[in-house]
């Protein structure tokens, strides 16, 4: 399984990057953020992918494709309603545009997981 964690070096993401890769089969995992974070750590089967999910369609979809992702994690966006409030636009491009991605990735085939975290 190739996993991409959206919001790696958030803080539920940074949880979810150290759990994943004790998990049998899980092949790599994929840290997805706009910035590169302190708290990653170097492990042979994890890899920071630099992306901001809210941007664009394409370049997520490029990225799926590119590592042959079978599951994804979205656990981006500002979290809670305050943060959601001073930048709209972000938290629109973080939860409904973002999910709209995915969805439309998924569609094209059934056997890939979306797991939705996100606020």
């Amino acid at each position: 399984m190739r996993v991409a964690v959206l919001g790696g070096t958030g803080y539920i993401g940074r949880a979810l990057m150290n759990a994943l890769v004790d998990v049998v089969g899980v092949e790599h995992v994929y840290s997805v953020a706009r910035t590169w974070s302190s708290f990653m750590w170097t492990h042979p089967h994890v890899s920071f992918v630099s992306l901001d999910v809210a941007r664009g369609e394409l370049t997520l979809l490029d990225l799926l494709d590119t590592h042959k992702i079978d599951t994804v994690i979205h656990a981006a966006g500002p979290p809670g309603e305050a943060l959601c409030r001073a930048d709209p636009k972000n938290a629109r491009g973080c939860h409904v545009y973002t999910a709209e991605v995915l969805a439309g990735w998924q569609r094209l085939d059934p056997a890939r997981r979306i797991i939705y975290l996100s606020t």
